[in-house]
């Protein structure tokens, strides 16, 4: 069904796709399951662009030697379904094994945990068998090689440049699973079997601290997306295979086969069937890029709309703040990250804040509240991992027992700023009855600088 001289267009499109990606791709650390996740971010830069999927769907579908190979059916659903179904696995397969591929010299070059391996090649198919029925929609709809390929990727670019795009931009906490991009990394890294020690630590690497549950909806979603795409394609091959069999006479030429496109309206201008094709695959074509255009305009606003709804103190001085929503933080957990304050900054401030507030008390029945540890000291990221508890409450002393259900915010006092450069932030929740207990609770973490 793909020539191979398709099939290596496609294979180097793809390739490149990967090679400009991956250098956002990077890992956090140089111990421990970090080369897993390193090899699953170069991975995952493969539903950045969605190049494999889109021009895969093409091929397969809107070539001339692909409908060619459609004219001789019978135009009934159980005989397009069973075609259907055939280049659907072919898809699948090539963009399976293709990740795969990068996943393998992701995990050799990263020095990955081989044991690992079969968690992350299983995901890929998961996200190809998910995906690839929206993108043969586009391509039925579209009718067009380049048109199909290109409204298939500004689909997965939207995505992606809206719900993050690196391991560290995932811009709407929970909601960014819904993109094909961080779906597959969290779900390979989940299928992994690689448990993080505490919420810390799977915040420190993930970004956000989540259940395997939370991919639940993004999958039912996909899946839900899959089914009506299929149902849709079905219903788009019953009206085009009429076309593709009307058009046969001149479809045997080897000059015809060579088009890309089965409609020259020189040939067929006085037709009235080819007219009525025209005119609908013409209306295809701009109702997706209508959708696109909505989709896009609506991810922006919905973008902003989270920017404005989140209250920056300064947005000149905002150092760190959690995503709209808030965060969740494991009651005797640590919660932290890195920020940078430059020498130009601390010239327009003296002081730093940290304010926390408590969105969400989970499971919390006490009557006393809980503490808020928390500091900003000169520590990198691998040093606070190993330090002990003690070592850690030297250097983040600063406490806030106020934090109540019926005052749920630490306030704004601020906190001398003695350093710059790279900085590491530190906060840990316990209760104030001293009982312990660990549960999730969500929080809103603003860091910024200001002026006494």
């Amino acid at each position: 069904m793909i020539r191979p001289r398709d099939l290596a267009v496609w294979l180097a499109l793809s390739c490149a796709s990967v090679i400009v990606l991956s250098p956002l791709s990077y890992p956090i650390a140089s111990e421990g399951i970090s080369s897993t996740l390193h090899a699953i971010n170069i991975t995952a830069s493969v539903l950045t662009f969605g190049i494999p999927f889109s021009l895969g769907s093409a091929l397969v579908w809107n070539k001339a030697y692909a409908r060619q190979q459609m004219v001789h059916l019978d135009n009934t659903l159980p005989v397009l379904s069973i075609e259907y179904l055939k280049r659907y696995v072919l898809v699948v397969t090539i963009t399976t094994l293709f990740m795969a591929a990068v996943s393998l010299i992701a995990f050799t070059a990263a020095g990955a945990s081989p044991e690992h391996l079969p968690g992350v090649l299983v995901a890929a198919f998961i996200v190809s068998a998910l995906v690839c029925p929206l993108m043969f929609l586009i391509a039925i709809a579209a009718d067009n090689t380049r048109m199909s390929t290109g409204f298939g990727s500004t689909a997965f670019i939207i995505l992606a440049f809206t719900m993050g795009y690196t391991q560290f931009s995932v811009m709407h906490d929970v909601g960014s699973l819904y993109a094909p991009y961080h779906f597959y990394r969290f779900l390979a890294t989940f299928l992994t079997g690689y448990e993080f020690d505490n919420s810390s630590i799977m915040q420190y690497y993930m970004q956000i601290n989540v259940e395997p549950i939370a991919l639940l909806g993004p999958a039912l979603m996909w899946a839900v997306i899959s089914i009506l795409a299929a149902v849709g394609s079905l219903v788009l091959l019953r009206t085009d295979i009429d076309f593709w069999k009307h058009d046969m006479t001149d479809w045997g030429s080897a000059e015809r086969v060579r088009k890309d496109s089965a409609y020259a309206a020189s040939a067929l201008t006085d037709d009235n069937m080819f007219r009525q094709r025209a005119a609908a695959v013409r209306r295809r074509k701009q109702l997706i890029a209508t959708l696109l255009i909505l989709f896009f305009i609506s991810t922006m606003f919905f973008n902003y709309a989270t920017l404005v709804a989140q209250d920056n103190p300064d947005p000149q001085m905002v150092l760190y703040q959690s995503p709209f929503g808030g965060e969740s933080v494991v009651i005797g957990g640590w919660r932290f990250g890195t920020v940078e304050v430059t020498p130009s900054s601390s010239l327009k401030a003296d002081h730093w804040v940290l304010e926390a507030t408590v969105n969400d008390w989970g499971e919390y029945i006490g009557t006393e509240g809980l503490t808020l540890r928390f500091g900003l000291a000169s520590v990198t990221e691998s040093e606070f991992l190993a330090m002990n508890e003690t070592e850690r409450e030297e250097v983040y002393p600063s406490l806030n027992r106020q934090i109540t259900p019926e005052d749920p915010s630490t306030g704004s006092g601020s906190m001398m700023l003695q350093e710059t450069g790279l900085l590491l932030w530190a906060v840990r929740f316990t209760e104030n009855s001293g009982n312990i207990t660990s549960y999730i609770i969500s929080v809103t973490i603003v860091l910024y600088l200001k002026s006494s």
